[in-house]
């Protein structure tokens, strides 16, 4: 008896489930075909009626600038990281399925742009304090010039791994950056008042 309820249960979560799926995949096709993209610069959804560059629909539209810059923040751990760390690192480089000599590369440069990165962090957070409490055209253009050397600091950091590595590290790495892409949506800011 308590068998048959077993397996009646089971077949019941078992029904529930499928329909749930059906469910959901009529929904997502149905939100699909609503939302479905105007343009090539356009994804599946937009932000105020501006269009969100969604990297899985439109890779080719996300910068390499931009796809290097989040792997390269997404995997920056310290030269002295703890054991977390260089396990947090693996997690993220293994993957790219590099040689033992690329791969030594690849850690010594993303160490190292950990370190220029704190000094960035630390510039950028300086600049976003003097604006809190007086802001001005001057610290903000400041601002956004130390952002736009952090993504340099991370192109520089790139293109020299590209050159220090084996012609099948540098493809491997290539490779990865167009898999970055996929996974990057550009959401538009808010809209700001006029001055």
């Amino acid at each position: 008896m308590r068998m048959k309820i077993k397996w009646a249960v089971m077949a019941f979560l078992a029904c529930g489930m499928t329909l749930l799926l059906s469910v959901a995949q009529t929904s997502v096709a149905q939100q699909q075909t609503v939302t479905a993209p105007q343009s090539e610069y356009h994804s599946q959804h937009a932000v105020s009626g501006r269009p969100v560059i969604d990297g899985a629909v439109s890779p080719h539209l996300i910068s390499d600038e931009t796809a290097v810059r989040m792997f390269l923040l997404a995997a920056a751990e310290p030269p002295d990281a703890d054991k977390a760390g260089i396990i947090r690192m693996r997690t993220k480089l293994v993957p790219i399925g590099l040689k033992p000599d690329d791969y030594a590369t690849l850690v010594r440069a993303i160490q190292s742009f950990h370190v220029q990165l704190q000094a960035h962090k630390r510039e950028l957070e300086r600049l976003a304090a003097q604006l809190r409490t007086a802001p001005d055209s001057t610290t903000m253009a400041a601002y956004v010039a130390e952002h736009h050397n952090l993504g340099k600091s991370a192109s520089d950091i790139y293109t020299s791994v590209l050159a220090r590595v084996s012609a099948d590290g540098a493809e491997k790495l290539r490779a990865h950056i167009a898999r970055v892409k996929t996974r990057i949506r550009i959401i538009p800011g808010p809209d700001m008042p006029p001055h």
